[in-house]
């Protein structure tokens, strides 16, 4: 397979994670060719440094994809989710043969989850569109200026359902009100700790403890406030969307493809619950694989093939550099290939070369205005260390980032669409938020003063 580096010519999103989802993510993203028939998604690359992924697709096939998924119509998504919701069900029968410790059950789960996941990774095919394009597109359709076109893009986006972000809120609010105990809680968001990369579970004390804080930080009547403001969210979004249909009138194709974001952002939202359930599993396996050959650590870093082979008993020897550099590199026709070590290396700074920009400048999510603050660069939420008050700035965001998000001034984010976690969770918190900007985390440095403007997505040094 020849692979090359076009400026601008691949999408990227990274976070922390270790090579078991680096090619189960790979797999996904080539598998949802199934649900559109056609071979759209060309290939996926994986790279890997040092307990970090770096996802790239290129943005020709993203826009491939997302302009079949607009011929096809917003009927086809309902389909597509349909049959999704129906394999979800098999999850809780591989929780259970996790839970009991059989790890033969390996190969058919990493199928399975490839499968079930390839449905929702469809909703990435819209991150370059709604970045680069939607609001160009409300603009001239509409005549008017990017500001009120961009408030429109990210409302009409939005989807009316609750996250499982305010969901689980409700219900820890419920637990501080002695509505609800911790146990019920803890069955329910038990995987609320799990990323690319780490197995944590969220047990009873640890929610007992959060909700123990809530009812140190608000009086009952606040944390009833709280309650009847999440539960009024569905009319508060649907009275604002009448409104805009309204004053607007929008041509079918506006309107399908705001249709079709408003599923996306749903979609994406439930599939976070999906992935950290997968990652539950997924880990379960690699830690019972380690403990029974006594591996400090090991499992994560095998491929699946290798992992098969652990299983049936065979000796592993997996190279010393593959926890410092990997990549993988899979096509719509099976082929695959792997970088270890330096080749891997020279690979993601071959990437990383072809895609350094100056300008640090993406797409408001959320906010009005200029923004003053320090730069905090959050990679790895349960490592890197976040100073309360700062702007978050990170690659892309996960659950396990949301005690941190709830306590920054703003949040700028290199990755995304509309429809990503970082827009979803700053629009529910009222916090500003600049996604897209590719570079951000690699541009700025912690402690350096920055502005951003809420009127043109841009960010720069604070004379």
């Amino acid at each position: 397979m020849r692979l090359t580096f076009s400026k601008n010519g691949w999408w990227q999103e990274d976070c922390v994670g270790v090579p078991q989802t680096l090619i189960l993510l790979a797999h996904v993203f080539i598998r949802q060719n199934v649900h559109l028939k056609a071979h759209l998604q060309k290939k996926a690359l994986m790279l890997y440094q040092d307990g970090y992924l770096y996802e790239l697709t290129q943005i020709k096939d993203k826009d491939a994809i997302f302009k079949a998924i607009c011929q096809k119509g917003s009927s086809f998504l309902s389909q597509q989710i349909s049959r999704w919701k129906r394999s979800l069900k098999r999850l809780d029968y591989y929780k259970g043969e996790a839970a009991k410790g059989n790890i033969g059950i390996y190969e058919d789960f990493y199928e399975y989850a490839i499968s079930l996941w390839s449905f929702p990774i469809l909703c990435e095919s819209g991150d370059y569109f709604s970045t680069n394009d939607l609001v160009p597109l409300i603009q001239k359709r509409l005549d008017m200026a990017e500001k009120p076109a961009r408030e429109i893009a990210i409302l009409m986006s939005r989807s009316p359902k609750l996250s499982f972000l305010n969901k689980e809120k409700m219900s820890l609010i419920s637990v501080a009100l002695g509505k609800k105990s911790a146990k019920e809680h803890s069955k329910e968001y038990f995987w609320m700790g799990n990323t690319y990369r780490d197995h944590f579970l969220c047990n009873e004390g640890y929610f007992l403890q959060q909700a123990r804080e809530l009812k140190k930080k608000y009086s009952m009547s606040a944390l009833h406030k709280k309650m009847n403001e999440i539960c009024g969210y569905e009319e508060q979004i649907l009275g604002a969307k009448a409104k805009l249909n309204k004053e607007y009138t929008f041509d079918p194709e506006l309107k399908l493809i705001f249709r079709i974001f408003e599923k996306f952002s749903w979609w994406v939202d439930q599939r976070k619950v999906m992935m950290l359930k997968i990652f539950d599993i997924l880990f379960s396996l690699t830690d019972q694989l380690d403990k029974k050959n006594n591996w400090p650590d090991v499992a994560k870093y095998l491929t699946p093939e290798e992992m098969k082979k652990a299983i049936a008993g065979s000796q592993i020897h997996i190279p010393k550099t593959r926890k410092q550099n990997f990549a993988y590199l899979l096509d719509y026709r099976g082929n695959h290939m792997i970088y270890e070590g330096e080749p891997a290396r020279r690979l993601l700074m071959s990437y990383q070369k072809s895609a350094a920009r100056s300008e640090i400048k993406g797409m408001v999510a959320s906010g009005k205005g200029r923004i003053h603050g320090k730069a905090c660069i959050i990679l790895d939420a349960k490592k890197d260390i976040f100073i309360p008050g700062s702007i978050m700035i990170t690659s892309m965001t996960r659950p396990d980032f949301v005690h941190l998000m709830r306590q920054a001034k703003a949040i700028i984010t290199d990755e995304g669409g509309l429809t990503c976690h970082a827009a979803i969770v700053a629009r529910e918190l009222g916090i500003p938020c600049i996604i897209g900007t590719r570079n951000a985390s690699k541009a700025l440095r912690n402690g350096q003063k920055i502005v951003l403007d809420l009127d043109t997505g841009r960010v720069c040094n604070d004379q």
